[in-house]
Parts: C-alpha cells; structure tokens; sequence
C-alpha cells in the first residue's frame, strides 16, 4: 500500500453503539487499548469518539488531513453503520488513506467485511502489537505482508496474513493511555458511583458457551493483569481524575480466584476509597469463593457483578454447553443479596432448537415461562437486581451460528447490512412476532422499572434540573404500570411502552446520555 505521507498522526474513531439519538458515554477503551505501544513511541494519536464531540464526523474529516490512516473498532450492529458513514466521507475527501477496520465483527467475518470498497485493512483479534507494526509499514512505505495478524487487499485480492500469537503477558505492555482523550467527558453515574470510568484488565475467557465468540477469538484462554497492576491503575485514575468508581469490562473478571483476593487487599491496603463494579463471573464460579473472600470483595468496594444466567430451562442451558444449572442462579442471587451486592442477570430466548419450527415454537414457549418463573424468584430476592433479557442472536464465529444456519437463518449479504443486526431485533425466522414483542416489552420497559436503582443512577445523568423534575414524575408514573404488567403478565394494549420507548430513543435530546 502506497505511504499517504511521513506525519505520525493516527486518527482513530470509535463508532457510536447505539443509534443517532442515544449517547454513549463511554471511554473507548478499544482504541486505547491499540494506542499502548505507540503512545509511547510518540505517534500523534486522536481519538474522536461521540462523547468527546458535539460533532465526531466533522472532527473525523478535519483530523484525517495529513494522518498516516483512519483506524475504526466496530462490533455487530450499529457501529457498523456509524463506522461506515465516517469511512465513506474520508474515502470521498482523502481518496488515498488507509481505512483501517479492527474489532469483533471484523475479525469474525473478515472476507465480507474487506469486499467493502470502505475497507483496506483489518486488524483480527488482538490489536495491540499487530496495529502497531502495521503502523509501522504505513510509515516507512514497507509491504504489508509480515505483518502476522492482519488481512488486507492487494491488486483486488484478498490477503489473510497468518495469525499472530496470543500476547499471554498484559503486564508487558503499558497501561491504557487515559490521557489521549478528555476522561472527564467519558464519566459517568452508576448506581455504585457518580464519576465512574470504564476499565479492562483481563483478555479472553476459558470456558465454551456455544452462542458467544469469545471461545474462537481468545481460542478459550484468559490471561489477566496482575493485581497489583490493576490497583495502580486504579490509584493513578483516582488521583488524575477523581473517580468513585470503576466499571470492569472484562468478558470474565473472576476467573483467577487468587487474583481477585490480591486486587482486593491492594485496594484495602492502599486504603482506596472506591466501589468498583460490573465485574462479569460466572455463578459456579462465584459460588466456590469461600465466605472470607466474599467479605474481602464487598469490604474493597464490589457493589455489582455481572452474570449470564441466560435461562430458566435447564434444557436450554445444557444445549448451549453453558455447565451451569438454574439451582446456581438462585444461590448466586441469594449469596449476592447477603453481601449487599447487586446483580445484573442476562438471559435469552429462542435459541435454534430445531429446523423444525413447530417443534421450536414449542419448545422456545417453555424455555419462556421456565425463564419469567426464575426471573421472579430473583427480583423477589432482591428488588435491586437487574434483569436483561434478549432473543438470541445468531453472532458470526459462534457454535450457535452455523447450527442457526442450518436451521434456516440467513445471514446479512454484505457489511453494510449487518450494522441493522440488533441484539433488540428479531433476526431468526423460528422465534414468534409474539415473543419478540414480549421481550421488546420486558427488557426496555418492565425491568428498567423493576429495578429500584434506575431513578438513582439515570436521574443524576439529567443536569437541567426542570427536566429532572419532568422525569421524576414521569418515573413514577410509569413504574406504577410497569409492575402491574410484570404482576399480571400483560403485555396488551402497549400505549405506555411506547410513550416510554419515544422518550428513551431520544434520550441525548432530554439530556440523558446512556453508559
């Protein structure tokens, strides 16, 4: 690929994952993530993201003058359409850049993804050293072809450079460059902090859940931060930025048991005073923390974890290899509700039972009723813990994905159309109009209300204080109804939903940014 010039600016945009009228606000932790080593060598590394812009296209177009390329992280769905809105316009003004696409979706489908014309490379998997070296070609005008991990078009031909080793040893790279971006604007309030940030320490995850493309990107390794690294980090955050909080994002935070207990006498030791939260574990895995470790997490400042308990039919947790039983849900909510800490439950319906679809219609209503009945038991534990429920998604690189094929699924034809791919949308011919439209119901709407933390945590992301006012009796109001549909089971007559679904689709228009 021909040098565009010899600067050392690199402009990077994170695409927003939502949609246009909703705002996250978020730092893109993948883009700094892939800013690490060449931070250091001193590239000139902006990186626009919808938080940190009133208008993140404009600021794309006026920074990509004179840069090395455009780099774009994008996941299934709406980033890729917002991605690609930015990749046609300086494709149109700088004809020569390099496009540079990375993220999950990218490296799952890499051929469809490099046959669009808004597409000149990609970085599979991890990104860190492959982004760097090929940062590194791009400047010094050298072929792509050593560079190990990353697939590319040459004379209208599509190149797949072999794979590039799994980087094993975190602590041997440097820490998240905070500083490239304006952290202030990236805080965010959360029911256990009102300056929290959103932090990764760990890559991959070891175990085999079939609808989820971690196993085939991390090959089911996970390997992590110590914890002494991880507290540093922590304390630099705090005294840089003033943080209360941090948000983990890690696809598996629990996995080294030893890990856990040092980070959390770090924190205690150092006597931080900070919650932390939206850890991810899985509930056997929790389950086999002895009580002392349970007191040492909730002490050191745990108030959320996150976990897939994904079904209330057991049938269904077996068919997609997720070794867990729905006793361990029950036990998790309960030892979680006995340390003061909160839960955030996710689940899904409709998986790929059968090709036959009268057999899967069947069996998708009783993994239904099966799933509601212990989302009961675990909101009547504990009014504070969260459910997410979704239809399951047939995501590129899953086990689940062909299995779906094979059951009938067709897949979107090109890239562009996989940015209409929404976790929130019916995509599978064999889940009914009707179950769709009852999760829609739930997940927006009924458990958004359910949980008696969600006036705290959205009312403080509302600055005017007259709209503050609006949404206080706005809530009110619509938490009344939407615990007598959950009571009933009524899903008719949905004319309150969607009043509700207006207001939260047009959120960033009232002030309310989304984490």
């Amino acid at each position: 690929m021909r040098v565009v010039n010899k600067t050392k600016k690199i402009v990077l945009y994170n695409p927003n994952p939502l949609s246009k009228y909703r705002l996250s606000v978020q730092a893109p932790l993948a883009l700094l993530a892939i800013s690490k080593i060449l931070d250091k060598e001193g590239y000139d590394i902006r990186i626009i993201s919808h938080c940190l812009y009133e208008d993140p296209v404009r600021e794309a177009l006026k920074q990509c003058e004179n840069a090395l390329c455009l780099g774009i992280t994008c996941m299934t769905g709406y980033q890729i359409t917002d991605g690609l809105n930015v990749a046609k316009l300086v494709r149109q003004k700088y004809p020569e850049l390099p496009i540079v696409w990375g993220g999950w979706h990218p490296s799952m489908e890499t051929k469809q993804t490099l046959e669009s014309p808004y597409v000149d490379i990609i970085v599979r998997g991890q990104g860190e050293r492959a982004f760097a070296e090929l940062i590194h070609c791009l400047e010094e005008g050298r072929p792509l072809n050593e560079t190990l991990g990353i697939s590319y078009k040459e004379n209208n031909e599509i190149i797949n450079n072999p794979d590039r080793p799994l980087e094993d040893n975190l602590n041997g790279l440097p820490s998240l460059p905070y500083h490239l971006i304006d952290v202030k604007k990236c805080l965010y309030s959360t029911e256990y902090g009102s300056r929290t940030i959103n932090y990764v320490s760990s890559y991959g995850c070891p175990f085999r859940c079939s609808f989820c493309e971690e196993q085939v990107v991390s090959k089911r390794r996970w390997w992590g931060l110590n914890a002494k690294k991880v507290a540093d980090d922590v304390e630099w955050l705090i005294k840089n930025y003033g943080i209360d909080a941090v948000a983990f994002h890690d696809s598996n935070f629990f996995v080294d048991k030893e890990r856990v207990k040092q980070f959390c006498e770090e924190l205690i030791n150092r006597n931080l005073k900070i919650n932390w939260g939206n850890a991810n574990g899985r509930s056997r895995q929790l389950l086999s923390f002895k009580d002392d470790l349970w007191k040492l997490m909730r002490e050191s400042g745990l108030r959320l974890i996150l976990t897939g308990a994904e079904s209330g039919f057991q049938e269904t947790l077996d068919f997609i290899n997720k070794d867990l039983t729905v006793k361990e849900t029950i036990d998790l909510a309960k030892k979680c509700h006995e340390y003061g800490i909160k839960v955030i439950f996710s689940f899904f319906v409709g998986v790929p039972w059968d090709s036959d679809y009268n057999k899967s219609e069947k069996l998708i209503k009783e993994e239904f009723e099966h799933t509601l009945e212990l989302i009961d038991k675990l909101i009547s534990m504990d009014r504070r813990h969260r459910i997410i429920i979704s239809l399951f998604t047939p995501y590129p690189g899953s086990t689940l994905f062909y299995k779906s094929v094979e059951c009938g699924f067709k897949p979107p034809r090109n890239f562009e159309d996989w940015g209409n791919f929404l976790l929130e949308q019916k995509t599978t011919p064999w889940i009914t109009n009707d179950v769709a439209k009852k999760v829609e119901i739930l997940t927006t709407y009924i458990f958004f209300f359910m949980d008696s933390d969600s006036y705290g945590w959205v009312s403080s992301r509302i600055k005017n204080r007259f709209i503050r006012l609006f949404f206080k009796i706005f809530f009110g109001i619509f938490e009344r109804m939407a615990q007598a549909r959950w009571k009933r089971r009524f899903f008719g007559f949905p004319i309150d939903y969607k009043l509700y679904s207006f207001a939260r689709k047009h959120g960033a228009i009232f002030g309310i940014s989304q984490s």
